[in-house]
């Protein structure tokens, strides 16, 4: 038999195995239990009846920031309790590709201190005069021992994203590997009943509805019905797939990206007999004596007071989610979030509330994303992160002039400032990811699978537009036929060279790592020749907030009159150390590690 009719085979075996197993499914699995704490409560009947505990640090937040704090607490020997204002934990750190941007580690691309070196010199032109010494000093000398300091307590497992060059790849002291750690895969049975509260990677991004997909092996999915060896490799995949389905686990277990990071966390957090209180928010901070000295929460609707001996660490996520903030920082015409519902700026608002000071002197206040909007056969919407897909030949993306405006192949992060240009005025906030038939079936484009899943349902759902001629498909969108036409053609006069002297398409490492390495002339740049042709709707989005609260270089939050002791803040709920500035893949991740490692440091020093 064919590989792509094998691999069609296979894929609607399962998905029929799938919908049985939805109509007989299991019990599921238990949902995470009540830990026992190790601070003031000692049996089950105390912990729902007592409205007020203590512990040393209460961390709010469950994403890699909060975790990496916890974790470093408890084994600098301090009590400590978790609490997620979400019924799941993870936060937008699970959904991500989990990973984490730390020069000068053991992984680097040669000496790992010659490495800071030129890391430290790197940021110093991605900053410019936002380049501030303490915190970035603070980074770069805190990353690798953070790492080193959770590695050896089995709490993370990274190898070395290599090769795949910093962001702007041509700048002085950039690297081109070495500096991103891929997580290592995680096995989510090693979990057991928590596995039902970790939050799942974004639906569109698993296969079947609940297969993990490694960005580590996606060559493999590209190439399935082009190599023996990646058949058989994906096949092994989906068989593991099946097997976890029919033994009654509610989705894959073999995780990867931020699911496999946070997973390893949790399960150390879980080992060291951390509680972590889910469907818990904090709801207002106690002081005393000039200091923060815990906090409020609502858990099973009845307030609770957390004393905390030593402070409380906010790491929860960010405000991505809070309309008066977002119409305060944001442009009107980014409106779409891929970050966790439950990130609606509390942390600002009850840090602000005590002293604490906003930082908005950012290049960007967020870290942006193009987005597609995919309607949910329950009803309503998510989004598609494009990472992937407009970065590789046959793709363009033309505005509602019908004209390209940006070079398809920079970072997430450099494309969309150009999109916002583009949108402003406009009735209709979307620009258009254009393709055509060979580029499609080879690559795919957002949700909608590569040869040999079938797209059909994709064009009946309005999601993917396709039309027989570039014309045709401008009419659908609403856009100049004329005018595409003559953007397409121009295009595919250079881009039959391997050419973009309009954008400089493929024209770093970067770019041309983010393209397909077997595409010649450019593994960037090719033609969009044949037909049919098809578009996506692209909306600008973040995936988490660089705006947010000024800190010191341990995270200690800063208010008018210095630093508010007992408050500290890491990953989305800090200032962007980076400042807004997204210079290599896993800047969001990597500092709130870092931060969140030494805010726990902070707080285990002698008083």
């Amino acid at each position: 038999m064919p590989l792509s009719r094998s691999m069609a085979w296979c894929s609607l075996r399962l998905a029929r195995a799938s919908r049985r197993l939805r109509r007989r499914r299991r019990a599921p699995i238990p949902a995470t239990a009540r830990i026992r704490s190790r601070c003031s409560t000692t049996n089950r009947e105390a912990e729902v009846a007592e409205v007020e505990r203590s512990c040393d640090v209460l961390v709010a937040g469950s994403g890699a920031a909060g975790f990496a704090a916890a974790i470093t607490a408890r084994l600098l020997g301090l009590d400590v309790v978790m609490v997620e204002k979400d019924a799941v934990y993870g936060g937008t750190s699970a959904q991500s590709g989990g990973i984490p941007w730390v020069p000068g580690t053991r992984y680097a691309d040669g000496d790992p201190a010659e490495d800071t070196v030129r890391a430290r010199t790197y940021l110093r032109h991605e900053l410019g005069n936002r380049y501030d010494a303490a915190m970035i000093d603070a980074y770069l000398e805190s990353g690798p021992e953070m790492v080193d300091f959770l590695e050896q307590a089995g709490a993370v497992a990274f190898k070395s994203l290599s090769p795949y060059p910093d962001y702007h790849s041509e700048i002085e002291g950039a690297a081109l590997g070495g500096r991103g750690l891929r997580p290592v895969a995680y096995d989510g049975r090693r979990l057991g009943k928590h596995f039902a509260t970790l939050r799942p990677p974004i639906s569109e991004l698993m296969l079947f509805g609940g297969m993990s997909l490694n960005g580590e092996h996606l060559h493999h999915y590209y190439a399935v019905t082009r190599s023996l060896k990646s058949f058989a490799f994906v096949t092994g995949r989906v068989a593991r797939y099946a097997v976890d389905r029919l033994s009654g686990w509610s989705r894959g277990t073999e995780l990867s990206s931020g699911n496999a990071l946070i997973g390893r966390l949790a399960e150390k957090a879980f080992a060291l007999d951390i509680p972590l209180l889910l469907s818990t928010p904090v709801v207002e901070l106690i002081e005393e004596d000039g200091r923060i000295a815990g906090a409020v929460v609502i858990r099973d609707s009845v307030r609770q007071t957390i004393r905390a001996r030593r402070g409380v660490i906010f790491a929860t996520g960010g405000f991505s989610h809070d309309p008066t903030l977002r119409a305060a920082y944001f442009a009107p015409e980014a409106s779409a979030s891929l970050t966790s519902a439950g990130n609606e700026g509390d942390a600002a608002r009850m840090a602000v509330a005590r002293g604490g000071e906003i930082d908005d002197d950012m290049v960007q206040p967020a870290t942006w994303l193009p987005m597609s909007a995919v309607l949910q056969p329950g009803g309503g919407t998510a989004f598609f992160p494009h990472l992937a897909d407009r970065n590789k030949p046959g793709f363009i993306t033309v505005n509602q002039r019908a004209e390209r405006f940006v070079n398809e192949s920079v970072s997430y992060q450099d494309f969309v400032p150009p999109m916002v240009a583009t949108l402003a005025g406009e009735a209709r906030r979307e620009v258009y990811l254009i393709c055509d038939h060979r580029a499609l079936r080879r690559y795919g484009i957002g949700p909608v699978r590569p040869h040999p899943v079938s797209f059909g349902r994709w064009l009946r759902n309005g999601y993917l537009v396709g039309a027989p001629s570039v014309e045709g498909l401008a009419m659908k969108l609403g856009l100049d036929p004329e005018r595409l036409a003559q953007t397409v053609a121009r295009f595919n006069g250079y881009a039959v060279h391997g050419a973009d002297p309009d954008f400089g398409r493929g024209s770093t490492a970067y770019q041309r790592a983010m393209g397909d390495m077997s595409h010649r002339p450019s593994p960037s740049v090719g033609p969009l020749d044949q037909a049919p042709f098809y578009a996506v709707r692209l909306v600008p989005g973040d995936i988490g907030t660089s705006v947010g609260l000024r800190t010191t270089p341990d995270a200690q939050v800063i208010g008018r009159e210095g630093p508010i002791p007992g408050l500290y803040a890491v990953g989305n709920d800090m200032a962007n150390p980076t400042m807004g500035v997204y210079p290599g893949p896993g800047v969001t991740l990597g500092p709130a590690m870092t931060f969140g490692y030494r805010a726990a440091k902070s707080l285990a020093q002698p008083s």
